[in-house]
């Protein structure tokens, strides 16, 4: 059985607060972002973040971009 799933290469996360403050930003794809300030201390308050997540596909060299949103509700 052949798995269709792509190797990354390179990867970053960032999350931003709504006046662009960047509170989260990591380059392992498999560190989560835990809803804290660089995962640090306490929760950050009920509110939307935006992130963005870039990344790079190992057989084609292709650099991929998803932007979203996210709630964080406490």
């Amino acid at each position: 059985m052949s798995m269709n799933i792509p190797t990354i290469t390179e990867f970053e996360m960032l999350v931003f607060d709504r006046w662009g403050q960047v509170v989260y930003n990591t380059t392992d794809p498999y560190k989560p972002w835990l809803g804290s300030f660089e995962n640090g201390g306490a929760v950050l308050k009920t509110d939307v973040y935006a992130y963005r997540i870039l990344y790079t596909i190992q057989e084609t060299q292709a650099r991929k971009e998803l932007v979203g949103h996210v709630t964080l509700i406490k």
